[in-house]
């Protein structure tokens, strides 16, 4: 996730845009969202800012943000932490910035969708990114005709375990049956788009396979929310 947060950024940065990677300072050091992303910035040669603050200073807008900001383009904002009472800080002081006439974009990890105290009208507010190994795209025809089938048979609606369970049978079913009881060789080179979840299979040190696969989501200003692949 860290990783294709950097690299989104990056993406669509464009001449003027400013990169600025938010951190809390703590007396343990870097956190594992803060070090994941700031290699993946460092690994992909991207021109990036950095501002730290502790939680209280957070309360109000802290300086070491607001100096590194830039009028001349998007402020891309991103967000290495998945402390609630930070990020809640965040997207509030965002606010005011946008409020001030500052271009923003932020940039966080998927658990911040799971957050109680934030208002989620505040995410569109902000241009939130974020990237996730979990979503359904309500506006796409397969999943569409998923819904209808699933409330004709069972007289509910899906969970997101219904769409992963969906998603896990028909990949592993259609890998079986394609290579039989060779499917485990043929992981990393089987990609798959389900419903709810991306199927990118590779080889990790230790011989078994992990699935990369991360979907993008934008809260647009619009109000929309939009499956950006």
């Amino acid at each position: 996730q860290y990783a294709d947060l950097a690299a989104w950024a990056a993406e669509d940065s464009e001449r003027g845009d400013q990169i600025i990677l938010v951190t809390e300072t703590t007396s343990n050091g870097a956190t594992a969202p803060a070090a994941g992303v700031r290699q993946a910035l460092l690994a992909a040669g991207t021109s990036f800012e950095s501002a730290s603050w502790t939680q209280a200073q957070g309360r109000s807008l802290p300086a070491s943000l607001t100096a590194k900001l830039t009028r001349g383009g998007v402020n891309r904002i991103i967000v290495a932490s998945e402390k609630e009472s930070f990020v809640s800080d965040i997207v509030r002081n965002l606010g005011i910035l946008i409020g001030r006439g500052y271009r923003i974009a932020m940039y966080a990890p998927s658990r911040v969708r799971t957050f109680e105290t934030v208002d989620g009208s505040l995410y569109h507010q902000d241009d939130l990114h974020i990237c996730s190994p979990y979503f359904a795209d309500y506006d796409a025809a397969n999943v569409k005709s998923f819904v209808r089938s699933y409330r004709a048979l069972y007289r509910t609606e899906p969970s997101q375990f219904a769409f992963q369970g969906y998603d896990l049978a028909h990949y592993f079913a259609r890998l079986c049956a394609k290579y039989g009881s060779r499917w485990t060789r043929a992981l990393d080179r089987e990609t798959a788009t389900g419903l709810h979840t991306d199927f990118h299979f590779v080889k990790v040190r230790n011989g078994s396979y992990q699935n990369i696969g991360i979907r993008r989501i934008q809260y647009g200003t619009d109000y929309s929310t939009t499956l950006i692949r």
